[in-house]
């Protein structure tokens, strides 16, 4: 499974490993809180999956974007914050 969640080397700043997306450095849908080692996928309906190795925890979040018109593009600012909260319940 671990051979999935390792970063991509080949390309030099990749989020991307084999299936599954890493945080980016700066402005990343997985937020502020979880961590570079953490794991994701987002779906086009506004769904996302993050699950963060470092602090053995997950965020799920399902949604349905398309509805009622496709071009909805607000999930790209909902998901960090979504995301965020979500860690910040956890630590508190």
């Amino acid at each position: 499974m671990h051979e999935f969640w390792r970063r991509d080397q080949a390309v030099p700043e990749s989020t991307w490993a084999l299936g599954w997306d890493m945080p980016s450095a700066t402005n990343s849908t997985a937020g502020r809180h979880i961590s570079r080692q953490a794991v994701g996928h987002l779906g086009f309906t506004g769904t996302s999956l993050w699950i963060d190795l470092e602090r053995d925890a997950q965020v799920t979040l399902l949604t349905n974007r398309v509805h009622p018109r496709r071009d909805n593009e607000r999930i790209r600012e909902i998901r960090p914050r979504v995301h965020d909260a979500a860690m910040e319940a956890l630590d508190a």
